[in-house]
């Protein structure tokens, strides 16, 4: 890996750290408009759960939960998401968190066919995107 891809992820990493939650939210729905989707953003409070429903080119329904934490996602966080789910007609789900998850959510998660990123994951789109 060259110096210069390095220091490109650090910039992007230490960008996505220094966020707020809402900062969190927002620029993970541009993120996903940029790839291509259709974004719809839930209100602040009361958002059941969900912070963002994504329509794919495919018509492909997807709920995002964004947690800018600073400790890895607990079990309990993916059992929030589940229920949150269990009252909308979705093809998928997807949790992005910038720390990760705990190995107990991540089992929950994929029990329950819930995708998971992280900052790795949000960091090669970044990229991905970059290099279009």
């Amino acid at each position: 890996m060259n110096w210069r891809y390095r220091s490109e992820r650090y910039k992007i990493k230490d960008y996505w750290n220094n966020l707020t939650g809402v900062d969190f939210e927002n620029k993970i729905a541009d993120l996903f408009t940029g790839i291509g989707y259709r974004v719809k953003k839930t209100p602040r409070s009361n958002d059941g759960g969900i912070d963002l429903y994504l329509t794919g080119k495919n018509k492909q329904k997807i709920a995002v939960q964004c947690k800018r934490y600073a400790q890895r996602v607990a079990t309990h966080h993916i059992r929030e998401f589940i229920g949150a789910l269990k009252s909308n007609d979705l093809d998928t789900a997807l949790f992005v968190t910038i720390k990760g998850v705990t190995e107990p959510a991540r089992t929950l998660a994929h029990q329950n066919n819930i995708k998971i990123w992280t900052l790795d994951d949000i960091m090669n789109e970044v990229v991905s995107l970059k290099e279009k």
